[in-house]
């Protein structure tokens, strides 16, 4: 799925994960794998991620949360089971999607149309909330955990990979995107100081935001250690100076992007509706000053 690769025999092809039998190899993303496969007794298609080898209380918190997540929002993907196949790899048993990461579609069409990117950003809004009012942080949220599902009528954007964020290292969450360019899901508490809350799912929305209204990553640099140097200290370009945006952009996501958690917006719907006034030239008045002041702090 991450790399959307042709279907392809890999190493578990034909094994077993659980009740499921595992097909072809569907693509791979940091040390995982992901196989199409089928249900033994009722044939129903899945989609089966094989995860690198975990201990137990991180196991036990990635099956969790990934359950918890699935049932919080029709904009999560579904997940059918869990548990240990047949070598020895954990395994989430989710629904088999068709189409496309976002990450596949910003490779075709680096920047959004307005609207298209308010649609986007609002199903990831009810997804994100919706996990947090059940207690889940997703903590990895980029554009190959982000689906465009083609098996609905008029499509439909789901969140993937709830609970894998403690199954994934730092040096895997840092994913180059472009030459140059390598943060797409980090928020700086993470980085610093290895905590991720709530606020850290705000910010990460708060990038995808920048990347599909601009066109452009929200912070660069030369390798992976200088873009994570400046996404914890240094403020991205203002927005409306890389596309055609209002200047009420630039304080909207200064509000998500804050490197202080506590000083960002609440919810990733209060981020969505900010963005939705910010557009028009009418973001809120107190939210215009607290992005101003946030955006002159920066420099």
């Amino acid at each position: 799925r991450a790399e959307h690769e042709k279907p392809r025999q890999g190493r578990a092809s034909g094994g077993r994960a659980g009740a499921y039998v595992l097909e072809t190899l569907l693509g791979r993303s940091g040390q995982s794998e992901v196989y199409r496969g089928y249900h033994k007794n009722g044939g129903v298609p899945a989609a089966i991620k094989l995860l690198p080898p975990l201990d137990r209380v991180s196991l036990e918190r990635v099956f969790h949360d990934a359950k918890v997540a699935a049932g919080a929002s029709p904009h999560i993907v579904d997940v059918y089971g869990h548990g240990i196949a047949e070598d020895r790899s954990p395994y989430l048993a989710h629904e088999l999607l068709e189409g496309h990461d976002l990450a596949w579609h910003l490779r075709r069409r680096p920047q959004l149309d307005e609207e298209a990117a308010l649609e986007l950003l609002g199903q990831l809004a009810t997804a994100i909330d919706s996990a947090h009012r059940e207690g889940v942080v997703h903590g990895r949220i980029n554009p190959s955990a982000v689906f465009f599902d083609e098996s609905v009528a008029g499509g439909v954007w789901k969140l993937l990979d709830f609970g894998l964020g403690h199954a994934t290292s730092l040096v895997e969450a840092v994913c180059r995107t472009a030459p140059g360019c390598a943060v797409r899901s980090l928020a700086p508490e993470q980085v610093t100081n290895a905590t991720t809350s709530m606020r850290s799912d705000i910010h990460a929305l708060g990038l995808i935001a920048y990347r599909v209204l601009t066109g452009a990553p929200a912070y660069c640099g030369e390798d992976a250690s200088a873009s994570l140097r400046s996404l914890a200290h240094a403020a991205p370009p203002r927005p409306s100076s890389l596309a055609d945006l209002h200047p009420d952009v630039d304080c909207a996501l200064a509000l998500a992007l804050a490197k202080n958690p506590t000083e960002r917006l609440s919810s990733a719907r209060e981020l969505r509706d900010a963005l939705r006034d910010a557009l028009r030239g009418n973001l809120a008045p107190a939210l215009r000053e607290r992005g101003m002041l946030l955006l002159a702090a920066m420099g």
